[in-house]
């Protein structure tokens, strides 16, 4: 008895409303328990290009290039990860020096590039990434707002230097660095 191959995997990604899986996600959500079946499955997908591999284990419905930076350090680095550091700070105009690689908190201390673009994951301990005061959901990612992530670097280089400290409310920030027991 011949079996019909079940073509029904892409549209159930579609419907997920996110772009990026890792194999394990992919694994559940196609009921694939065989690892030979999904390595399979992943590789035909990436030929007839339906899916676009980012790293290892992880896959995109889109190109790299076509993806938000921020969604790709994020997937790559960890679930509990989030953009961090110099990135947000950058950002919110606290220091002046550009920053060239999108720098994130994560379970492991890595430094990887995506499509040209650089990523550098700081180690966090996991007791603080769940903690998540003053992390901001987006769609695909996690962002530190600004007084996460200059308490975020004091925790890890206490002698870093903001060029905006002023602009910071430093009752709010000691505050905050008492709830999330960096102080």
């Amino acid at each position: 008895m011949y079996r019909k191959r079940n073509t029904d995997y892409f549209p159930r990604l579609t419907v997920q409303g996110k772009k990026i899986f890792r194999s394990s996600e992919l694994a559940l959500l196609w009921s694939i328990s065989n690892q030979n079946t999904l390595h399979t499955t992943l590789s035909r997908y990436q030929k007839r290009r339906l899916l676009f591999r980012i790293a290892i284990g992880i896959y995109a419905i889109l190109p790299a290039d076509k993806l938000n930076a921020y969604e790709i350090g994020c997937a790559v680095s960890g679930p509990l990860s989030y953009v961090s550091g110099e990135t947000v700070l950058f950002n919110e105009g606290l220091i002046n020096q550009p920053v060239y690689s999108v720098t994130l908190m994560g379970k492991k201390r890595k430094e990887f590039t995506v499509n040209d673009q650089k990523f550098l994951c700081r180690y966090l301990n996991p007791c603080y990434l769940v903690n998540r005061l003053g992390i901001i959901s987006h769609k695909g990612y996690a962002m530190a707002n600004s007084l996460r992530a200059t308490a975020d670097l004091k925790f890890i280089q206490p002698n870093y230097h903001l060029d905006g400290e002023a602009r910071l409310n430093q009752a709010e920030l000691i505050k905050l660095e008492t709830q999330l027991g960096y102080k």
